[in-house]
């Protein structure tokens, strides 16, 4: 036959091959000598598949394009996993497929499509864990009372997504200081008071963990005088309870990976730094004093860094009888032996000069310092963020405009930064630049970042309502939004703007005398009882 035609009938329309389609019967040469003109339909050859990733409920599956891109240009790339044959497709790499299965492993091949037609897959991917992090709400009551009055102090730890929230009760008129412990799903495991008299006040100023899973509580109680550190296992059992003649108790404390702890409190006007081994013996301590007629030192946060050294944050009054009229955030580095490095007072200018006070820091793999603090007027509070570098140098001050006091900080694998106002969290570049931002209707403080058990870090932030504590535990990579019911509070998670501009301040070197101080450690005597906690429970996922 000189003419072909489709399927191989006489018609009297004959048709030639194309790039994309050929209908008819040739010969094997006659084959041949269209492909060599391009006028033969081709389909691609195998992509080549990259390493896979996971992300919540997706996976980005990166190809490299093949280097026969057959007959025609390759117009569609399609990714489809095994198990469950779920498919995406894409112009370009990577493909995100959506909608797998939570706790499930997934492999994945790639195809390319051109007019022709659809080429053989590529090899089969790495295998990944779709592996996420439940988020949730949990408010807490008191067996067998309908109402009580309570404080949270904010205090909040995690660890390997158990999460424990910490601060006080109303007993009778006195505080008492508890412990509310919950595993990575938000369920109560157990919850502590402190058995101190009737008429005794106790405080849980901060929580922490150590990389055993032991956990640290910090406070004040006026039982006894000095600041208390308390060690529990991850049972709820007491494995420690120290007094430090602090008078004024430590506000914050962190666990090195030796097991090292470092706090934070004051006494006599002065803040005082203390590192403890892993057995409670000091290791080293120092005070630091601002020079001033009547100075007062209220002490905020401490952290550290992989290297060992440590920042704390604190506010001081020049004149202790005018706490009214001035207030100066304060950020301060020493080395791993307690040798002082740097200090920074960072202060608003005249529309923001009242009361202003410290909160959160942290440290970026880079040794970059970020830390929380807000500026004050009359009627109006600004939370901002500053960054200094390892030396020290001022390199920013932002701030979104949301009003309300700064609280606490954290940073990711990938130096994000995350910030917790008193009702909102934020989420920023290490570069100054917002990502999202959500607001609840009910009171946030103390913010912690935890790598989690699957794919995907979760933030816990430890807050009250008037008749309960609340716990968050809460993704990174969006803000969750809606409203929930806990028990008999409603809470409003909306997401927001996060817009952040620079803001005029003054950074200055405070004038500081540093010494030595010779604080001892002894055993507290103290005994802890069930709390008698119940607590509801609601998933955001």
């Amino acid at each position: 036959m000189s003419e072909q035609y489709p399927g191989g009938f006489i018609t009297k329309a004959p048709t030639e091959p194309t790039a994309n389609v050929a209908k008819g019967m040739w010969t094997l040469s006659q084959a041949a000598g269209y492909r060599k003109q391009n006028l033969w339909p081709t389909s691609p050859g195998a992509p080549t598949i990259g390493t896979v990733t996971a992300t919540g409920l997706s996976a980005s599956v990166p190809f490299t394009a093949p280097a026969d891109t057959g007959s025609s240009a390759i117009t569609t790339y399609t990714a489809t996993s095994s198990p469950g044959g779920i498919t995406a497709s894409s112009a370009t790499s990577p493909i995100t497929v959506s909608g797998l299965t939570n706790n499930t492993t997934y492999t994945f091949t790639v195809t390319a499509t051109n007019g022709a037609g659809t080429g053989p897959a590529s090899a089969v991917s790495n295998s990944v864990l779709i592996s996420i992090e439940p988020s949730w709400l949990t408010k807490t009551a008191i067996t067998g009372t309908s109402s009580y009055d309570n404080r949270a102090s904010n205090a909040a730890g995690v660890y390997q997504g158990n999460a424990v929230i910490g601060g006080y009760i109303m007993s009778s008129g006195y505080q008492k200081a508890s412990l509310a412990y919950f595993n990575t799903n938000g369920a109560l495991q157990w919850s502590n008071s402190l058995s101190t008299s009737s008429t005794s006040n106790g405080q849980i100023y901060s929580t922490f963990f150590d990389t055993s899973g032991n956990l640290y509580a910090t406070g004040i109680t006026d039982t006894l005088s000095g600041g208390i550190l308390y060690k529990f296992n991850s049972s709820g059992t007491a494995l420690g309870e120290y007094k430090i003649n602090v008078s004024e108790g430590f506000t914050s404390g962190v666990a090195d990976s030796s097991g090292n702890i470092y706090l934070v409190g004051s006494t006599a006007a002065r803040l005082v730094i203390i590192k403890l081994n892993s057995s409670f013996v000091i290791q080293w301590q120092r005070g630091y004093t601002i020079t001033g007629p009547q100075p007062s030192m209220q002490p905020r946060k401490i952290t550290i860094d992989s290297s060992g050294n440590v920042y704390a944050t604190f506010r001081w009054f020049a004149d202790s009888s005018d706490i009214v009229n001035e207030g100066f955030p304060t950020v301060i580095k020493y080395d791993s032996s307690g040798t002082f490095q740097w200090v920074r007072t960072v202060s608003g200018n005249d529309t923001y000069k009242y009361v202003q006070d410290a909160g959160g820091v942290t440290v970026d793999s880079s040794g970059n310092v970020y830390y929380i603090h807000t500026l004050r007027n009359v009627g109006f509070s600004l939370p901002v963020v500053t960054k200094f570098n390892s030396s020290g140098t001022w390199q920013w001050t932002k701030g979104n405009g949301a009003g309300n006091y700064g609280y606490s900080m954290a940073v990711d694998a990938s130096n994000n930064i995350y910030f917790a106002q008193a009702q909102g969290i934020f989420k920023m570049t290490s570069a100054g630049v917002g990502i999202w931002g959500m607001t609840s209707n009910q009171e946030m403080g103390n913010l912690y970042l935890d790598a989690g058990t699957g794919t995907g870090a979760s933030l816990y932030v430890g807050g009250y309502t008037d008749n309960g504590w609340i716990g968050y535990k809460l993704p990174t990579n969006t803000p969750k939004t809606g409203t929930y019911v806990v028990g008999s509070t409603t809470f409003v998670l909306t997401s927001v703007s996060n817009t952040l501009t620079d803001k005029a301040v003054t950074v200055s070197t405070p004038g500081f005398s540093s010494s030595t101080t010779s604080h001892t450690i002894s055993a507290a005597g103290f005994s802890f009882a069930n709390a008698g906690f119940t607590a509801t429970t609601t998933s955001l996922n």
